[in-house]
C-alpha cells in the first residue's frame, strides 16, 4: 500500500517535472532552492527532489520532498530569502 502510494507520488512528480519551471520575479530561482535543500541531504541529486512554487499567506514558499536512500524530506523554503522554514525527515518503511 505505502509502496503504491509512493510509486504514485514519484509518477506525478515525474508529469510535473516535464511541464517546465515557473519562476516569479523576486524569488530565488529553482536552482538557487535545490541547492540549498541539496546541501542538507548529502549524495542526493536533482532528480531525487520533488518542488513546487507556490504562494502560501501571500508568500512564495517552495515546498517539496526530498526521497533518498530510504528517507523522506520534506521541506519548506521561502522563496524571496532561501531560508528553510521547515524540514522533517521520516523513514519510507515507518
Amino acid at each position: 500500500e505505502e509502496r503504491k502510494r509512493q510509486e504514485e507520488a514519484y509518477q506525478e512528480w515525474k508529469a510535473r517535472l516535464s511541464q517546465g519551471t515557473q519562476e516569479v520575479s523576486g524569488t530565488i530561482t529553482r536552482e538557487e532552492a535545490l541547492k540549498i535543500v541539496l546541501e542538507r541531504v548529502e549524495g542526493a541529486t536533482e532528480q531525487d527532489v520533488r518542488m513546487e512554487l507556490e504562494k502560501d499567506d501571500g508568500y512564495w514558499q517552495y515546498e517539496g520532498d526530498i526521497y533518498y536512500n530510504q528517507r523522506e524530506y520534506e521541506f519548506e523554503l521561502n522563496a524571496e530569502t532561501g531560508e528553510v522554514l521547515e524540514w522533517s525527515e521520516e523513514g519510507i518503511d515507518d
